[in-house]
C-alpha cells in the first residue's frame, strides 16, 4: 500500500464491521490481516475516543509544522465554504 492517507481510510473503511453503524469500532484482538473484518460489532466507548483524540492532537501539530500544504487546504476550504455562504445568501 502506497502513503497515500485516502488509501489508508479506505482500507479501514473496508475492514469496518458492517454490522455496526460507529465509525470508531473496538478492534477485534486476534484479527488477521487476511480477514474481511478486523473490528467487532462494538463501538469503542467515548472515554478511549477522547484518549485517541488527545494523542493525534500532537500529531497533527507537527503535520501542521512540517506539512505546510495542509495549512493551505484548509484556508482554502475556508474561502470555499465563506463564498458559497455568501452565494446562498445573495440568493435569499
Amino acid at each position: 500500500m502506497s502513503d497515500c492517507p485516502v488509501k489508508y481510510f479506505k482500507k479501514f473503511l473496508s475492514v469496518l464491521n458492517p454490522n455496526q453503524t460507529a465509525l470508531f469500532q473496538k478492534p477485534n484482538i486476534n484479527f488477521l490481516s487476511s480477514d474481511k473484518i478486523w473490528f467487532e460489532n462494538s463501538p469503542i466507548g467515548v472515554n478511549k475516543l477522547g484518549d485517541m483524540m488527545k494523542e493525534i492532537s500532537p500529531s497533527l501539530l507537527y503535520m501542521k509544522l512540517e506539512y505546510p500544504f495542509i495549512e493551505l487546504c484548509r484556508l482554502q476550504a475556508t474561502e470555499a465554504r465563506v463564498a458559497l455562504s455568501r452565494i446562498v445568501t445573495d440568493k435569499a
